[in-house]
């Protein structure tokens, strides 16, 4: 051996151990020996520390060996113990064994005195390296256990076989919304924690495979509801006790945010779709509205001359029917792009779901259900019109998609308050007093493929001839004309609900208009016809001609500025969008030639120009394209005859 070997003898008689000594220097060459006689030498001495074996008599006089024992044992816990002794029986040197003796040597009989020691410095040298492993552990594990319980993220352990017990952290508890005792001697499935066996299933045979996972996301049912989680797993071992340890990722408002991202993005690009499809339907419906006011003009003044009831009368008036129709068309698409021209009232929108309801009801098959819920009496600044036309169509929406099975249609009104949390989301809608209208079907649903189409124009699940395809996107161009917004939320074989949210007016009367049937107004005024449409401006002049006007026409605005300085007119009548020179500007400059000069302007679409900027302007009429002869014989007898 390389090292000195220190050894204590508790021995009372000197001869032996001397004989002890002798022996132990001719065959462990490197050893010191010290010997103690009594209780209070062993003391002194074990303070000395250093001792690396102790070899102790079994009879002292005034020592008792028990006591000798239980002293290096609590002193010496990892030092051997050996007994050298020539008096003790088999019997008894067994009991001493079992009492804690490394070792019983006979003092007549020293040979194996060496290798006894030998082996016991090697047992000691191993309970010392498995009690610093065991430190090492029981350190490593008191550092586990604290990050264990101060992590933020919910852990788990789950024993991989009984005999252990399942344990958790205090983020577990909270995000669970267990107790401690709930949780203990559960197993993870007892819990019942997974949303749906599959994930189960998946995270358990993903985990066997590879034995550890990272971010699988599923989704747990917990006391405080439904939480979407990314589990990592992995297998260790504890205590001697395999384990799986989880963490879980509560990801929750992550996931909720990044829905909400998706949404309020697909919305915008929606918005900017909408946007460019109104700038190009605007543009469409402006020279459509030219040839329709040709078709319609022309057919009128047929018909004048024809005789009523006959054949040719019928057909034109068929042509008529056909160009309203062609008409209505064309302001569905102007509403559309929120380019039409509308009449806002102070309305209280419970009157008008009301009426809109009883109007729809008998043209509705019977197996449908109309709940109608009022609970609003607020006022908002709408066009009748255009809200009936919101209510039929998304009304008539719902009534299509329940017409196989039946259903429940139901139609509710109510206040609300848009504060500045909630306005934000809204975008379009201001903080304050609102008014929510839900249409609600239970219907087949919108697949989620196509949800985000609906708003386009044209487009349809309809069949050949069951409709235009321009229901909603009216309905959309409609409600932001209002300053509103529309949402649908819809469930594939449970329904959709279609939600509109309107700013509401703190106070107002509403304004009921009639309209008086009255024969079409004539005049002599000499009229000035101004659009770069040849054949709408001639049509144009024939119609008020028949009228009894001396009328005049020019297909642009310098040739109209021309003729006007050298002849009298009572009235211009100008379209808005033409070459060099647009009717409004054509108009400033009619009034720097003769102040107060009357000008009736006409418009098929125009983003530069409405009836509230043409009365700025100084124009004293507007008029939609295409034209219908008694709204424009009305519109100038109203200009020509009102005072300067």
């Amino acid at each position: 051996m390389g090292k000195a070997v220190n050894i204590l003898i508790v021995e009372d008689v000197r001869a032996d151990f001397l004989l002890i000594k002798r022996h132990l220097e001719k065959h462990l060459l490197h050893s010191r020996c010290r010997s103690v006689s009594s209780l209070g030498e062993l003391l002194t001495a074990i303070d000395e520390s250093g001792w690396d074996v102790v070899l102790s008599d079994y009879n002292l006089p005034g020592v008792n060996f028990a006591e000798v024992l239980a002293t290096c044992q609590t002193r010496l816990p990892e030092v051997p113990f050996i007994l050298v002794s020539g008096s003790v029986g088999d019997e008894r040197a067994v009991e001493l064994l079992k009492l804690g003796v490394w070792d019983f040597i006979l003092k007549d009989n020293l040979v194996r005195l060496v290798s006894a020691i030998e082996h016991g410095l090697q047992k000691a040298a191993e309970r010392r390296g498995r009690r610093a492993a065991e430190e090492a552990l029981l350190e490593s594990e008191e550092k586990f256990r604290k990050i264990f319980q101060s992590s933020p993220d919910p852990i788990m352990i789950a024993p991989l076989h009984e005999g252990c017990n399942m344990d958790v952290n205090d983020a577990f508890l909270d995000f669970t919304g267990f107790s401690l005792p709930e949780v203990m001697g559960k197993t993870f499935l007892d819990l019942g924690l997974w949303l749906t066996g599959e994930d189960r299933e998946t995270f358990g045979s993903a985990l066997k495979a590879t034995g550890s996972l990272k971010a699988f996301e599923t989704r747990f049912q917990t006391k405080q509801g439904i939480r979407s989680v990314l589990l990592s797993a992995d297998t260790i071992t504890l205590r001697q006790c395999p384990c799986m340890l989880i963490v879980i990722k509560d990801i929750t408002e992550l996931k909720r945010s990044q829905q909400e991202r998706a949404l309020v993005e697909a919305q915008l690009r929606q918005g900017q779709k909408l946007e460019a499809l109104g700038t190009l339907a605007g543009g469409i419906a402006h020279d459509f509205n030219n040839i329709l006011g040709i078709i319609m003009g022309y057919a009128e003044l047929s018909r004048m001359e024809t005789e009523e009831g006959s054949s040719l009368g019928n057909n034109l008036r068929e042509v008529l029917n056909a160009s309203e129709r062609a008409k209505e068309l064309v302001k569905q698409i102007l509403t559309f792009s929120r380019r039409s021209e509308d009449r806002k009232l102070a309305l209280q929108l419970g009157s008008t779901v009301k009426e809109a309801m009883k109007i729809l009801r008998p043209s509705l098959p019977s197996t449908i259900e109309i709940k109608t819920e009022v609970l609003s009496e607020s006022t908002v600044l709408a066009d009748p019109t255009q809200i009936h036309q919101v209510l039929l169509n998304l009304c008539t929406n719902a009534a299509h998609s329940m017409r196989d099975r039946g259903g429940v249609l139901e139609v509710s009104l109510e206040d609300i308050v848009v504060d500045d949390e909630h306005a934000q989301p809204l975008k379009s809608i201001p903080p304050g007093h609102c008014v929510k209208l839900t249409v609600k079907d239970t219907g087949h649903g919108i697949d989620p493929a196509i949800i985000d189409s609906i708003f386009d124009p044209f487009f349809t699940t309809k069949g050949l001839g069951e409709g235009t395809g321009l229901g909603l996107s009216v309905v959309h161009g409609i409600v932001q004309g209002h300053g509103g917004i529309i949402d649908v939320e819809s469930t594939v074989g449970k329904g959709t609900t279609f939600t509109v949210i309107i700013p509401a007016l703190e106070a107002a009367n509403e304004a009921v208009e009639k309209e008086i049937a009255a024969p079409l107004a004539g005049g002599k005024e000499r009229i000035l016809v101004v659009d770069d449409e040849p054949i709408l401006a001639r049509m144009l002049m024939q119609m008020l001609t028949r009228l009894g006007y001396n009328v005049f026409f020019r297909t642009n605005g310098l040739e109209a500025l021309e003729v006007f300085e050298s002849q009298p007119f009572d009235l211009v009548i100008t379209d808005m969008t033409m070459p060099h020179l647009t009717g409004a500007d054509l108009a400033i400059e009619l009034s720097k030639l003769r102040p107060g000069v009357r000008v009736i302007l006409m418009t098929g679409f125009s983003e530069k120009i409405d009836a509230e900027k043409a009365k700025k302007l100084g124009i004293q009429g507007f008029i939609m394209k295409p034209i219908i002869l008694k709204d424009l014989a009305d519109l100038i007898r109203k200009v020509v005859d009102k005072e300067n």
